[in-house]
């Protein structure tokens, strides 16, 4: 993934991936930047450039961090782009991103094979986006209103336990 600040030329690459053993590699820490993209790692407080996991998972997480201002004392808000190319993706799984680094927060990018790209605006602060790829799992959402909603999801019992005795 790379991105480029507009205004300021700013631009930088991080590595996400698996590999056959895990690979973490520290950014270069200066105090001063035009805009900022990084690789968190929650059991790690280093800001990370490469995240290669160990390829021995059926679902990846990795959760990017990207400040779209620069380190400068100027206010306002940025923007930057964020450009990826599938053509390095496995040919099996899903890949979405998430708007955060949670599991569970929502989702902006249901296909990343189809969109490549993301703009990211803000002041000077650290924005989180979660990168997940899973083999087996396609991803939805179901938007609900506030209030009463019917949904309809289909039930099959593996067991042939009988539906009248889930609602007993």
């Amino acid at each position: 993934m790379r991105h480029e600040s507009d205004g300021n030329t700013c631009s930088s690459q991080i590595l996400v991936g698996t590999s056959v053993i895990e690979n973490i590699q520290t950014e270069d820490k200066t105090d001063e930047y035009s805009c900022r993209m990084f690789i968190k790692i929650p059991e790690i407080n280093d800001l990370n450039s490469v995240y290669l996991q160990k390829n021995d998972k059926r679902i990846y997480h990795w959760i990017i961090g990207i400040n779209p201002h620069d380190s400068s004392t100027s206010l306002g808000k940025n923007t930057v782009n964020i450009q990826w190319d599938p053509r390095q993706f496995t040919s099996s799984g899903h890949y979405y991103m998430l708007n955060g680094y949670e599991m569970t927060a929502e989702i902006i990018i249901s296909d990343m094979r189809q969109s490549t790209h993301l703009s990211v605006m803000g002041a000077d602060a650290t924005q989180y986006f979660s990168i997940i790829w899973a083999l087996d799992y396609a991803v939805s959402q179901i938007h609900l209103k506030t209030g009463w909603n019917l949904t309809s999801l289909p039930f099959q019992s593996a067991v042939g336990f009988p539906l009248v005795d889930f609602f007993s």
